[in-house]
């Protein structure tokens, strides 16, 4: 943490291959190296940061049960792979950019719930405070507040 970090080694895999927890909280990351990420990552901070996407994030790292990735530049979030049995937190919040939350995040979390052969607990996702935020439905815009109730 608050280590003035513009990048992560590509091969911290190689370096850390057991790594189960990541803190790179005040830095001043812009991307993450995906392909670099160690498999075995269960928790990642990477809050206050200026991340733009965590695509590829899901599948570089399918083992994550925490994902705090509040207060950077997210401008979107991947449509698919994003819930996985073993997330339970995913927080977003105050990325001012991120403006919509797919639909497809939102069905995956429930088709996982639905699944009584993999049954997992409820991922909890944070997003608020994003004022401007709404979920994306089929052409659709609906604001989150009503869809908190």
């Amino acid at each position: 943490d608050r280590n003035q970090l513009t990048e992560l080694p590509d091969k911290l895999h190689e370096w850390v291959p057991n790594l189960e927890e990541l803190y790179v909280r005040h830095n001043r990351l812009t991307q993450l190296p995906m392909e670099g990420l160690p498999r075995s990552l269960r928790i990642l901070h990477v809050s206050s940061n200026t991340l733009t996407n965590l695509d590829g994030l899901p599948f570089a790292c399918p083992n994550l049960t925490h994902v705090y990735a509040n207060s950077n530049q997210l401008t979107h979030l991947p449509t698919t792979g994003m819930i996985t049995a073993h997330l339970k937190r995913l927080v977003i919040s105050h990325n001012p950019p991120l403006k919509e939350l797919p639909q497809e995040l939102w069905e995956q979390i429930n088709a996982d719930n639905d699944n009584t052969e993999n049954k997992k607990e409820d991922c909890e996702i944070v997003w608020q405070p994003n004022p401007n935020i709404t979920i994306v439905s089929k052409g659709e815009t609906n604001d989150c507040e009503d869809m908190e109730e």
